[in-house]
């Protein structure tokens, strides 16, 4: 599609084609109908009609052109409308450019239903992590194992503190993510921080909570398992 300069140049070079030709044919066809007009006066009939010509040529061009594009859905800049700050820097060639000697005279841009974006992190996309890496950091894991001896009694205790829990576990620095589920014979706790300081804060607060609310239960320390994340899956 033309712009609107292009449009006005291809109407001007149309009517003084047309004019030309119309001045001619008066001269020739006036007198088959016992018109006598001067060439004075033929060139004024023809200026008259040209300029009603070159208006109508202009404004049906432009109707057009403007109803084929909300038939195509497409949103139109014309190169005396669209400026592209650092183009030439950018290595974009001339010849792309709108308006340039062998591109487009008018940049088209498909219109588009966006959503604003926001920042969330691959585990909420779906999407797999490589290296256990989040934001470029290595996450780090932990994990508790309970068994044996008030095992079971402390998983009740749990279960009936999960509000508490959460808080507890939330308030870690760098903290990812906490799951705490039930064994044959007691249970298993993992959490995943951004690095290994905020397992080993996760730790010492899960002591010091089971220290002030589950002593008298007499359960066994957990055994420990400890690493960064080579993979996590969501």
């Amino acid at each position: 599609m033309q712009s609107r300069a292009m449009s006005l140049v291809e109407s001007i070079a149309n009517i003084v084609v047309g004019f030309v030709v119309a001045v001619l044919a008066q001269m020739m066809v006036f007198p088959l109908f016992g018109i006598e007009a001067s060439f004075a006066q033929n060139l004024g009939v023809g200026i008259a009609f040209t300029a009603v010509s070159l208006a109508r040529s202009y404004f049906l061009r432009r109707m057009f052109d403007g109803l084929s594009v909300k038939t195509t859905g497409e949103v139109r800049l014309d190169e005396d409308e669209i400026d592209i700050p650092g183009a030439e820097s950018a290595g974009v060639p001339d010849s792309v450019l709108p308006g340039s000697p062998g591109g487009d005279e008018v940049a088209t841009v498909r219109a588009c239903q966006c959503t604003p974006m926001t920042a969330i992190s691959a585990q909420q996309a779906g999407h797999r992590v490589d290296a256990g890496q989040k934001g470029g950091i290595a996450m780090h894991a932990v994990v508790r194992s309970y068994s044996g001896k008030g095992a079971k009694e402390l998983f009740d205790v749990l279960e009936k503190r999960k509000t508490d829990v959460e808080s507890l576990i939330r308030s870690v620095k760098g903290f990812v993510s906490y799951s705490l589920f039930r064994t044959a014979d007691g249970g298993v706790s993992v959490t995943v921080c951004n690095d290994k300081a905020g397992t080993d804060e996760s730790l010492q607060k899960a002591r010091d909570w089971i220290k002030d609310n589950a002593s008298n239960i007499g359960g066994g320390a957990p055994t420990v398992s400890e690493g960064p994340i080579i993979l996590q899956l969501s």
